[in-house]
């Protein structure tokens, strides 16, 4: 199974355990602990910045198996985090190198199949990424 379908489920599954990480980190602002969830986020609005013109430099292939790889990475370096800063920044690379599939997914599409069956198959992607139940 890919690592595609959890990546959105990792950008808002620590909601309901920020207390605990909050705590775990001997800290009560509460603005710091929003921003500990919606981190992840902004990692997915700036990584397509750089990942797109990767792709097309460098091809598809490469761009998707670094990106599964650093996505793995970064979500276990926020795991073992000793502290909130660093916790901050593992999760904002996580969301920078989980938006990969999302990125460049329509590349690799349009790389695949002929003009005329583009638009269906892109509906079929589209689909079975909003009914794995993970999306935001």
């Amino acid at each position: 199974m890919s690592l595609k379908i959890y990546r959105p489920l990792a950008s808002s599954i620590i909601a309901p355990g920020v207390p605990q990480i909050m705590s775990a980190f001997h800290s009560s602002n509460n603005e710091l602990a929003s921003f500990t969830v919606s981190v992840f986020i902004l990692g997915y609005v700036f990584g397509p910045l750089v990942i797109a013109p990767m792709s097309e430099i460098y091809g598809r292939r490469i761009i998707y198996n670094v990106g599964n790889v650093s996505f793995l990475i970064f979500t276990i370096c926020a795991a073992v985090s000793v502290n909130l800063p660093m916790f901050i920044v593992f999760r904002f690379l996580g969301g920078f190198a989980g938006v990969t599939p999302l990125t460049i997914g329509g590349g690799t599409i349009a790389d695949l199949m002929p003009i005329e069956k583009r638009g269906g198959a892109m509906a079929i992607w589209a689909v079975c990424y909003f009914a794995s139940g993970c999306h935001y």
